[in-house]
């Protein structure tokens, strides 16, 4: 039916998913048309504007999120997309504003939440100001969950960060092999980061060098792990 609001998004979300984005984007404005206060029609907006790049109008959806849904307006549902959309138009340093000022007007934040947005700012400066940019920005983000009595999460923001950026083909590069030492830095003396470091380590060696010994460096359980971080196509 074409007024089921909840119709037009779910088909949003699966036209994004296949590939067309523009249909996606089309949809779920279909529903907003329906219902302009619905939040969850606005973050699925906001979701595929990101997949888009269409930065500066992300952060309009935000706002016009923010106005029309008042005080049902809750800003996590959003905040992923806020703090990619904010990296990207004004730098992570700003990005970390946002999220700084969310965590410091919610009690109890919702992990998953706080880790998708923190995962999202380094997977985003990643994809636009490369390896070194990015260590510098986890050093900054790791200072800005430390103020908020948040740095539990970082192990889980750094793990997901990695697991996607050794995805990428030019996980290989010169720039990777160069920034590591500042990965390095930016996680000292976290134990629960370890883990992650290394694996971006070796990851980022075997892509470079594409010499299946260098897997052997790892337990049996971490190297499987990090064939499924590293995908099919695993050497560049």
């Amino acid at each position: 039916h074409s007024d089921y609001q909840g119709g037009w998004v779910e088909l949003g979300f699966a036209m994004n998913a296949a590939g067309d984005k523009a249909g996606a984007l089309a949809a779920i404005e279909r529903a907003l048309a329906l219902d302009p206060h619905h939040l969850y029609t606005r973050q699925a907006q906001c979701e595929v504007l990101v997949s888009l790049q269409r930065w500066t109008d992300t952060l309009a959806a935000v706002e016009a999120a923010r106005a029309a849904c008042g005080s049902s307006f809750d800003p996590w549902k959003l905040m992923a997309s806020e703090t990619a959309a904010t990296v990207a138009t004004l730098g992570a340093g700003a990005a970390m504003e946002v999220l700084s000022k969310a965590l410091a007007a919610t009690e109890k934040p919702d992990t998953s939440s706080v880790v998708e947005s923190a995962e999202g700012i380094l997977s985003t400066e990643l994809q636009l100001r490369g390896p070194a940019a990015t260590a510098r920005a986890l050093g900054e983000l790791r200072a800005t969950l430390a103020r908020h009595g948040q740095e539990a999460v970082l192990a889980d923001v750094f793990t997901g960060f990695v697991s996607k950026a050794l995805g990428q083909s030019d996980a290989g590069s010169a720039q990777w092999a160069e920034a590591l030492p500042m990965f390095g830095s930016a996680v000292e003396g976290s134990a629960d980061c370890r883990l992650p470091l290394e694996m971006l380590s070796v990851g980022t060696r075997y892509r470079r060098e594409g010499d299946e010994t260098i897997l052997l460096t790892l337990p049996l359980e971490q190297r499987e792990l990090l064939r499924e971080w590293l995908g099919p196509d695993k050497a560049s």
